[in-house]
């Protein structure tokens, strides 16, 4: 009788280590794999973060006095008018999010491309984001309603504030059973870069 018992208490114990192993190898895995998408999504996000905030500083440099500088402002959506290289010319250049259908064939529904456009050449992506949303301040540091439509208003903007958030684009599935109300049933890798009221120096005419 004893050793059934012994028996039995050897499987008990047996089967709970061996669980705590199991889980623990889960845990350890799910870790990297977070520590090594985090890597991932922020050297993304500061390759996009540089090519939108340089581009966004110098809006209007070369531009007469007379043109005005945005001529699209919406809040997924701008167009401006700046000299790029090479120099001497009046460029305009546009900034917008593409649609999630270009991305479908990833585990992420929301990645999408961010695109810009020179003039009227082909636009390219300047990388993969989950979001990017603008806002018009005024010179009175007042949100502007996106669009801004009227021509008297779009001369207003006095700074513009971007956020863009980059996630991987594959996860790690989660327990179902671990899900609370709202949740995703997978764990993205995300980074947030928000500039606030980023002011081009030739904006204000």
């Amino acid at each position: 009788m004893a050793t059934f018992l012994d028996i039995l208490l050897s499987i008990i114990f047996g089967g709970a280590l061996l669980l705590i192993m199991l889980t623990a190898n889960t845990i350890v895995a799910e870790n990297t794999a977070t520590t090594y998408g985090d890597r991932l999504v922020q050297e993304s996000l500061v390759a996009i973060s540089q090519q939108v905030e340089g581009d966004f500083k110098n809006m209007g440099f070369g531009v007469p006095d007379s043109h005005r500088v945005i001529v699209v402002a919406e809040q997924n959506r701008i167009a401006f008018r700046i000299d790029v290289p090479p120099f001497g010319s009046v460029d305009t250049l546009t900034y917008f999010l593409g649609p999630t259908s270009d991305l479908s064939s990833t585990m992420n529904e929301l990645d999408r491309y961010l695109y810009r456009r020179r003039n009227t050449d082909a636009a390219e992506p300047v990388g993969v984001v989950t979001a990017f949303k603008l806002d018009y301040v005024n010179s009175e540091f007042q949100k502007l309603t996106p669009p801004v439509t009227n021509d008297s208003l779009q001369r207003a903007i006095n700074s513009v504030e971007i956020t863009i958030e980059v996630q991987t684009s594959e996860a790690l599935s989660r327990n179902t059973d671990s899900l609370a109300a709202g949740e995703r049933n997978a764990l993205y890798s995300s980074a947030v870069w928000k500039q606030t009221r980023l002011a081009a120096q030739n904006l204000d005419r």
